[in-house]
């Protein structure tokens, strides 16, 4: 099942950079060298706000669905920062089957149980996600 998301993710990352080239294309070609928006800032800019346009419709999804899970998976990054990536589960009912969609990675300054559970309940109110929904 995660080779067959991992495999559609790839396609609209693919087809996002040929659109992208074809919608810049004529700009590229013609701009001034100071102009071609190709920078390291502006692409990172990009990437966040396509993530956040992601993350959005992963919300916006889950919270019409009846019930949803969070799963939740704690590391710690190449700096030893710690922090758990947090995801979401529910069912589609279209296909019948479960989904499971990353949202982000969030720090963690205190790995106790209660303060794990509060940081993961204020990432997910802050979503928007209703927590009256939320089993498991």
């Amino acid at each position: 099942m995660h080779d067959a998301y991992l495999l559609k993710n790839l396609t609209i990352m693919t087809n996002f950079r040929a659109l992208l080239r074809y919608l810049l294309k004529e700009h590229i070609t013609t701009c001034r060298g100071n102009a071609m928006y190709t920078s390291q800032t502006v692409q990172n800019e990009i990437i966040s706000i396509i993530g956040t346009t992601v993350q959005e419709a992963i919300v916006n999804r889950a919270s019409k669905e009846k019930y949803y899970t969070v799963l939740a998976d704690e590391i710690s990054d190449v700096q030893c920062i710690e922090q758990f990536s947090l995801c979401i589960r529910s069912v589609d009912p279209k296909l019948i089957e479960l989904r499971d969609d990353f949202l982000s990675f969030v720090p963690v300054y205190d790995v106790s149980g209660a303060e794990l559970a509060n940081t993961i309940k204020e990432n997910l109110v802050s979503l928007g996600l209703d927590m009256n929904r939320l089993r498991g």
